[in-house]
């Protein structure tokens, strides 16, 4: 029953980011239209011919009658191409490569065709990061779907397919049609990209996720290694032997069993001594060895087993305070500074905690009475693959020490339900496997063992899994309650969580989206002719703070966009003819009258965008200055005035008051053009809520004794810190994908914090830390956070043990997208 539910919750997350992405799509066909109208337009310099001019323009001018319309009819188009099958069946795309088709066409069809080819070959290559986040992400959601319509059906060929067909009804030329789509390209590719970004990152929320691990096969399940492996993360790893407590007798390792033969002696040991191929058939479900029953041979090893782990349990004697010793050894250092606390399958465990699975031979003992109980080949192999798995998990060092103990601990539970289903930790959706999956996924926000937060998560799972341990119980179901109720708790946090962490990246986006619409504004701007001999300060205002103003104002209400952009057009139009200084001292009165006004309404624009008035100060103080030569002759004409003199008479002449005023250069023309900000501009109370922050260190000196190495982005356990440490920290910053974790140093902690969003250009970032705490950096600022070893990648955790293949012989911690 579990698999159909899973199923239906995953069509239902992904029919909900179809429904985003379509209602997103007409705003998405209107900013690209505009966008190539506007690139036409300031590409006609006013050198061309006029006949050149007359002749395009109407071309690109139809697109603004046709935005509206095809922002409708391409919803229903994308709903029809993403119920199609495949690519052949939509726009004619599958005719695409017909090379027998092109030898048909004329040769204004043929340029079109490579035109729509090479669109969506550069749109697909600008996109590709964002896609391939999406792809696999997305990819467990279209399990369950036909294998002709597994492919992303928000792939770029699909909406460009679906652009096509509207160009191709309403344009009956395909040259014009082939320049449309060249032009195309790049605000496309920019807007799938921000659409792809952010569905990935719903997704990442939405979706359980995320800890993958391949089995260990160098040593035996259950040994720890006389040297630890390298963790990848630059930290010291160190085993705690505890003094006096004998560890269980361990034979001379034997030869590796490859499951081929008749005896089954092998199969009767606590610790496995299978080849990695043996579990790759046993999962494969394909070879009669598994079949077969366990003999008389395989008893009487068993029998002995047993003898020797009773042995080492009548002269076991528990020390818990060594236990808790070891524990605690390290705790004055920083989080990210303490060394690896190792632990595997025969690991003495704090008794307070799991009772008598504290202690390795009462586990031992569990397995061997199992192992006694099974008939077949298939049972002894399910219980040594769990246990191997369960020594995986152990040694992961991205996990926190208690929560790899905690597997350790549910070893037992985990054992029982092998004898009925011995290959039940293959199955995806199995209750016992979601539950560590999600323990361990959810621990991956707590970078401290010792801190209350993580106290206060790691209490209900420890209660849970003695609870399990206690039932003594060999079906699912109760895995399966017990799961629901901690994700119950869960998610009662998360939603608390969620609205500030929502409102925080609708913050960022919002600034993000401003800031593009902001540049149009500018590039609009810079093409007006008025705008000829402005000084560079005022252009500095109108691409910087009016352009923003303006953007904010088609955010916040775009009903009334339209309506306000005649009176922003106005406010423009003045203030452009008012800094022209032959205009304002030939009608003074004129600049006299419009000025109130004119301020009234540049002030009002940074009143928008949160400005106080001090802000703006620079600017006006600029600007009054070149408006008094007018002003100073308005004043010396009233002053004549006063004196009962006509305007005209002589003697009398009008001058201005002396002022010392220096008329300002033109702007230069690298002045004039308009450039993208290095990050969104935010105010200051939506840098507050996007959590936007300079996060420095308040002690610099103590982290210098930091062993971690900058830049560890790990992909498997045995890169080195020399490795790791030869990466520039724009190598590490471009190496984080949303749904990779950092620990990050902030108000004197360090807190274990997730990359929620990334801008398209990849100058803004924004990270979540425990309660949904907010941290919005610009890349600047985390470069140099990098730099200075305060933001530490620390790998992305994976989905538990990938059994599909289990012929890696080393450790690996993959990156898991799903």
């Amino acid at each position: 029953m579990a698999q159909p539910i899973a199923m239906k919750a995953r069509l239902s997350l992904l029919q909900q980011c179809l429904d985003d992405a379509i209602s997103r799509a007409p705003g998405m066909l209107a900013r690209c239209l505009d966008h190539m109208i506007a690139e036409h337009l300031a590409s006609v310099s006013p050198g061309r011919e006029m006949k050149v001019i007359e002749s395009c323009s109407p071309v690109w001018m139809a697109l603004m009658r046709h935005k509206m319309v095809w922002g409708q009819r391409l919803v229903l188009r994308l709903r029809a191409l993403t119920e199609r099958p495949d690519d052949a069946a939509t726009s004619r795309m599958g005719l695409m490569g017909d090379s027998s088709l092109l030898a048909l066409l004329d040769e204004a069809d043929q340029l079109e065709q490579v035109a729509f080819r090479r669109t969506l070959q550069a749109v697909a290559t600008q996109a590709e990061p964002e896609l391939a986040a999406l792809d696999a992400r997305m990819g467990p959601l279209l399990e369950g779907v036909r294998p002709a319509r597994r492919k992303n059906p928000l792939r770029p060929s699909v909406f460009l397919g679906a652009i096509r067909e509207l160009m191709l009804a309403s344009e009956p030329d395909p040259a014009v049609r082939a320049q449309w789509l060249r032009a195309l390209a790049e605000p496309l590719a920019r807007e799938l990209r921000a659409l792809y970004s952010d569905l990935a990152a719903i997704l990442q929320q939405s979706q359980a996720g995320g800890y993958h691990v391949r089995l260990v096969h160098d040593t035996p399940a259950g040994k720890v290694p006389e040297q630890a492996p390298a963790t990848g993360h630059g930290l010291l790893d160190e085993w705690f032997d505890l003094p006096g407590m004998p560890r269980l007798p361990q034979a001379p390792a034997p030869a590796p069993v490859d499951g081929t033969g008749g005896d089954h002696t092998e199969l009767a040991r606590v610790h496995s001594t299978l080849e990695p191929s043996v579990f790759d058939r046993f999962l494969q479900e394909e070879d009669p060895y598994f079949d077969q029953a366990l003999g008389s041979e395989y008893r009487a090893a068993l029998a002995r087993e047993r003898a020797t782990v009773e042995g080492a349990a009548q002269g076991y004697r528990h020390d818990e305070a060594a236990v808790l010793a070891a524990r605690h050894r390290h705790q004055g250092l920083a989080a990210v500074d303490r060394p690896t606390r190792q632990v595997g399958v025969d690991s003495v465990l704090s008794e307070a905690d799991w009772g008598e699975m504290a202690y390795p031979h009462e586990r031992a003992r569990v397995l061997l009475e199992l192992k006694a109980q099974a008939s077949e080949v298939s049972q002894a192999v399910g219980l040594d693959m769990v246990r191997l798995m369960v020594g995986q998990v152990a040694s992961d060092p991205l996990l926190l020490a208690p929560v790899r103990e905690a597997v350790v601990a549910l070893e037992p539970a985990l054992l029982r339900l092998v004898l009925p289903e011995p290959r039940y930790f293959h199955q995806q959706g199995h209750a016992a496997r979601a539950m560590v999956e999600h323990i361990s996924a959810r621990s991956f926000r707590y970078n401290d063992e010792f801190s209350p937060e993580f106290a206060a998560f790691f209490a209900p799972v420890r209660d849970a899994i003695n609870a399990l341990n206690a039932m003594r119980i060999d079906h699912p179901l109760m895995f399966a309650h017990v799961l629901a109720d901690l994700m119950e708790a869960w998610a009662q946090e998360d939603r608390a969580e969620m609205e500030r962490r929502q409102a925080g990246l609708q913050t960022v986006q919002r600034a993000d989206r401003r800031q593009a619409r902001a540049l149009e504004i500018a590039r609009t701007i810079s093409q007006r002719p008025d705008i000829e001999g402005a000084p560079a300060f005022v252009l500095e205002f109108l691409y910087g703070p009016w352009a923003l103003a303006l953007a904010e104002a088609e955010i916040a209400n775009p009903a009334a966009a339209a309506a306000e952009a005649a009176q922003h057009d106005k406010t423009l139009s003045d203030l452009l003819w008012s800094i022209r200084k032959d205009d304002t001292l030939n009608d003074p009165a004129r600049l006299f009258r419009l000025l109130p006004g004119l301020l009234q309404g540049l002030q009002r624009g940074l009143h928008r965008l949160g400005q106080s008035p001090e802000e703006g100060r620079a600017f006006f103080d600029a600007l009054m200055h070149l408006h008094e030569p007018a002003l100073g002759l308005l004043r010396a004409r009233k002053r004549v005035q006063a004196k009962g003199l006509p305007l005209g008479a002589a003697p009398v002449a009008i001058e201005p008051e002396p002022v010392n005023y220096v008329e300002p250069e033109p702007a230069t023309p690298e002045e004039r053009t308009p450039r993208a900000a290095e990050s969104p501009w935010l105010a200051v109370a939506e840098q507050e809520a996007a959590g936007f922050e300079d996060t420095l260190p308040t002690q610099p000196q103590a982290l210098e004794a930091s062993t971690l190495a900058p830049g560890t982005l790990v992909a498997s356990a045995e890169v080195t810190e020399t490795q790791a440490a030869q990466a520039t920290p724009d190598e590490v910053l471009d190496g984080l994908s949303t749904g990779d974790w950092v620990d990050l140093y902030s108000h004197r902690d360090w807190l274990r914090a997730e990359l929620v969003w990334v801008n398209p250009k990849r100058t803004l970032f924004m990270f979540v830390s425990q309660g949904g705490q907010t941290h919005s950096m610009t890349r600047r600022i985390c470069l140099r956070l990098v730099q200075d070893r305060l933001l530490r990648p620390v790998g992305v955790p994976g989905a538990i043990l990938q059994t599909a293949r289990v012929a890696s012989a080393t450790v690996s911690v993959d990156r898991l997208v799903a």
